[in-house]
């Protein structure tokens, strides 16, 4: 095992050990984070309402993400969850664990 720096896309730099078995391979890493996720999806889909929040301590590997869209209406628990990641696919390739919530805007909710 070998030392290694993990950068996130922030630019904060983590020491983590990772069996290095090529030398001429990327040595720093890039991870999500809370901004880059709301900057995706704020370019994707349009929402009323969205909280992205690290639930890893700032290290990028697990994420909770809350949005409230019309988007959503209409469609299935899981359609509305895989609309979230497809838009981060990029994002999350690194990520250990992420919880989604989608809400629907009804009609009710714009008073």
């Amino acid at each position: 095992m070998y030392k290694c720096l993990l950068k996130n896309k922030l630019g904060n730099t983590f020491k983590s050990k990772f069996k290095i078995t090529n030398f001429t391979n990327l040595i720093y890493k890039e991870f999500a984070t809370t901004k880059t996720i709301e900057e995706c999806l704020k370019k994707s889909i349009t929402f009323e309402s969205l909280k992205v929040e690290d639930t890893s301590g700032n290290c990028g590997a697990a994420f909770k993400i809350i949005i409230k869209s019309k988007e959503f209406n209409g469609k299935g628990l899981v359609q509305q969850h895989r609309m979230v990641t497809d838009i981060l696919k990029d994002e999350l390739k690194d990520v250990h664990s992420i919880v989604i919530k989608t809400e629907e805007i009804k009609n009710q909710d714009k008073l």
